[in-house]
Parts: C-alpha cells; sequence; structure tokens
C-alpha cells in the first residue's frame, strides 16, 4: 500500500484563525490570516510578543476552537477508498501532541475503531524528512524541498504566496477531490501535479 503523509495545521485543521485569536485577545491586535504572508510569523506581531506566539501553541485548549479546512475530511477518506494509506505528519510540543491527536479523533480523520489502531497513522516530528513514502501534501515548503518523497506536494495558504516551487501546488482539497473519482493508481497523482502548479496567487490582503 502507498502512503500519503498529510500535514496537519493549515492542511486538515484550520489553526491560524484560533491561534491568533489567543494572540489578538491578549494583546490588542486584529491579525487576520490573510494578513500573514510568509512563515515567519514573529515578525507580524507586535515586538512586545515576538517569539512567545509560538507558547499559544502548547495551550492546552488550543484546537477546541479550531474546525477542519473545507473538504479535507472527504478528501482524506477518498484517499483511502484509492487504497492508499494516509499517514498524518506533524510537529508539536508536548501538550500541542496531546490537542493535536485529540482533534484527529474527535473529527474522525483517523480510521473507525476495528480498522486498528489509530496512531499507527499519526507520525509526530519536526524532521519530516525521515519518512518514506509516495506522496506528501504540507502548506511549509521547506519541509517539502527536505523529504525524500516523490511527490511534494504544496497546500496553498497565504503565508506561502510568494515563495517559489517549481513541483505541484494544490490551492485547495477539491483541487484533488475533483480528479480522483476515476483515478486507480498513483497515476493521477502524477497527473494531478503537472495541472496544478499555474494557478495565480492568491490576492493580497489589503495593508493594514
Amino acid at each position: 500500500m502507498k502512503t500519503i503523509f498529510v500535514d496537519v495545521d493549515q492542511v486538515v485543521a484550520d489553526l491560524m484563525p484560533a491561534w491568533l485569536k489567543l494572540y489578538n485577545d491578549e494583546w490588542g491586535d486584529t491579525l487576520t490570516p490573510e494578513d500573514i504572508r510568509s512563515w515567519d510569523l514573529k515578525s507580524y506581531v507586535k515586538p512586545e510578543c515576538g517569539g512567545r506566539i509560538y507558547r499559544y501553541l502548547e495551550e492546552p485548549t488550543l484546537y477546541d476552537s479550531v474546525y477542519p479546512i473545507e473538504g479535507a475530511l472527504e478528501g482524506v477518506e477518498m484517499l483511502r477508498v484509492l487504497g492508499y494509506h494516509v499517514v498524518f505528519l506533524t510537529a508539536a510540543g508536548p501538550e500541542g501532541a496531546r490537542g493535536k491527536l485529540r482533534w484527529l479523533k474527535d473529527w474522525r480523520f483517523l480510521p473507525a475503531k476495528g480498522s486498528g489502531h489509530p496512531w499507527q497513522d499519526v507520525v509526530i516530528t519536526a524532521s519530516k524528512y525521515l519518512v518514506s513514502g509516495l506522496a506528501m501534501i504540507d502548506d511549509y515548503v521547506e519541509n517539502l524541498r527536505t523529504a525524500k518523497i516523490p511527490l511534494p506536494v504544496l497546500f496553498d495558504q497565504p503565508h506561502n504566496q510568494d515563495v517559489e516551487w517549481g513541483h505541484a501546488r494544490v490551492r485547495n482539497w477539491s483541487d484533488l477531490t475533483n480528479r480522483m473519482p476515476h483515478a486507480d493508481s498513483e497515476m493521477f497523482l502524477l497527473e494531478v501535479a503537472s495541472q496544478l502548479d499555474t494557478y495565480p496567487p492568491l490576492p493580497v490582503a489589503p495593508s493594514r
């Protein structure tokens, strides 16, 4: 069975609104996900917050207000129906990992009871280059550049619009699922890759 690694945050879990709400509430700011145009989130927050923005990722209740990316649950299930082993590949600290695992289970992204141990489909590591499989879907281009994966796929988010990426890019889950019904092998992914890197960038957020 071919393995497809799927990132969690900003690929299946719409983390940024909940993350920014914690920051905005504490620091009196009005940042939105569309304001974040690069991976370096601390450069967008108030200087007095700085690197402390990342501490919110260890808040035990962070994922209580996180919702799935549109189409993610259906897309993951379709990959499984097509015969792929979907493994969630994500970085997290101890508290963040607990919240993220609970979120995956509560939103039914993990296999149903009786189909094997649910945690066999989750790998928690910041060293994503260690894994091996058919494809990796991630919103952080550096994870894809270092991956030893035949098909690295960049998932569109406002923060990665300005990065140079010469491989497959998907605008959303529909870009994959709309092409899946007639596919029966990994060739569908290779075909998708040749068609999905020509989308125009998302609109630039107005300056604040």
